[in-house]
């Protein structure tokens, strides 16, 4: 939806999908991810905000479930979460190219939004672990996974990632 200026005025649509839209990621230029089922299944579609164009942007493959759930601007990511291959896990790839790189590891069921350093070169990942959740450090580069010995906890929210510190609501 666009709103304008003006606080009483209607939201206006910006466009229209094949189904429900299940969750949006901006991609900082104007774009957006945006998750649609059809079909039975998820794939991403990108919208132009300001046009209202919708193309089809991520669907690693026609049987799977492939969520956007957060956009990395500093390494120019999108990070994703498909069950492609039978489990749920996440991996990145960059928008221009599509090539995609696999969290192997981090085989666990969740779609909970990832918190990322300011650099991009670090993603918080957390995972359902029954009724709790388990956060994961993941270096982008490497693909190294280091989980952190935390009391149990429930993830709620986007985590916030710094060097010495990880903010979890």
């Amino acid at each position: 939806m666009r709103l304008g200026d003006d606080p009483d005025a209607v939201p206006t649509p910006v466009a229209a999908f094949d189904g429900p839209a299940v969750g949006a990621v901006p991609l900082g230029d104007g774009r957006i991810a945006v998750n649609v089922v059809a079909d039975g299944h998820c794939s991403a579609v990108v919208v132009d905000s300001i046009s209202g164009a919708v193309e089809p942007f991520v669907s690693v493959s026609e049987r799977s479930d492939d969520h956007v759930v957060d956009y990395v601007a500093a390494a120019n990511l999108l990070v994703i979460s498909t069950d492609a291959t039978g489990v749920t896990r996440l991996g990145w790839v960059a928008p221009a190219t599509h090539r995609s790189a696999s969290l192997r590891r981090c085989r666990a069921p969740g779609r909970h939004p990832p918190g990322d350093s300011a650099d991009g070169t670090t993603l918080a990942v957390s995972f359902d672990v029954g009724a709790r959740s388990e956060i994961r450090v993941v270096d982008v580069e490497t693909g190294a996974v280091a989980a952190l010995d935390l009391p149990t906890l429930v993830v709620v929210g986007r985590a916030t990632l710094t060097r010495t510190h990880l903010v979890v609501p």
